[in-house]
Order: C-alpha cells, then structure tokens, then sequence
C-alpha cells in the first residue's frame, strides 16, 4: 500500500461520452486511477461525499476536468479525500437503554373485555337492541 499522497488527476476522457454519462464516468475514472496508483482493486476505493460534490460541480453533463485528491490508506481501503479536508473519526455512543417490564398477558383477562367460546353468541340488552331497531328505521325511512 502506498502511504498518504496528494496528486492531480485528469479526468478529461469522461468529457467523450455522451453529456448524460459524463458524471459517473469520472467518478469511474477516478476510482480506476487511484487504485492503479495505490496498487489495489477498485472495488476497495472509497471516494468521499465531497470528492463526489466537487466532480459533480457543473451537474452531470459537464463535470471537472482535472482535479486535486489526496489518497488516504485505511486498514485494506483506500479513501479519496480533498487535500483540504481532514479526517473524520466516528466515535462510538454507548446509549443506555431502558429497562422494559415485561408483563405477562394471562388469558382471562382481555382487553376488549371478556374472551367467549366460539360458539357462544353475545347477549344484547334491552338498550342496545332499542338503538339497532332505532337505526334500521331511519335507514329504511332514508332509502324510501
């Protein structure tokens, strides 16, 4: 792996395609060159976000035609980073989390009430079955 280096890559070849192909050409171009020169795969070279919004400056049918990188080796990847910007570290937030009650459902208790048998009906009252009778005749009276 080669160490932490700045250099200055030509991305005008992405300029040949058609306009619409242009962005994601170079950002491909990009890639390929940095990892010739870090002497490992493509697929191990990251770019970063700012990289990416630089290249992609005059939108995707006119990207830049050179511009200025560092290659940061990290671990078995390489990072594509402005010279200018720096390393960002993640740190870990340990979060604490709350202790939940667990709380056994027996089964007599319900919560829409008191579970029946399957084939046992439920018994309407008076009141109830006054309403049901109240709501058919204003229905038919509605309808007719």
């Amino acid at each position: 792996m080669v160490e932490e280096k700045i250099m200055v890559v030509n991305l005008s070849k992405a300029l040949q395609k058609p306009k619409t192909k242009r962005g994601n050409c170079a950002l491909r171009l990009l890639k390929s060159i940095v990892a010739r020169h870090a002497k490992t795969v493509v697929g191990l070279v990251r770019i970063s976000p700012n990289v990416s919004e630089a290249v992609w400056n005059g939108r995707y049918h006119q990207p830049l035609k050179t511009i200025k990188v560092k290659i940061v080796p990290e671990d078995s990847l390489v990072k594509i980073m402005l010279p200018d910007e720096k390393k960002v570290v993640k740190e870990e937030k340990k979060v604490e989390k709350p202790v939940e009650k667990k709380v056994e459902a027996t089964p007599e208790k319900h919560v829409g009430g008191e579970r029946k048998a399957p084939g046992e009906k439920e018994e309407k009252t008076e009141e109830d079955k006054q309403k049901e009778k109240e709501r058919r005749d204003l229905n038919k009276m509605k309808k007719g």
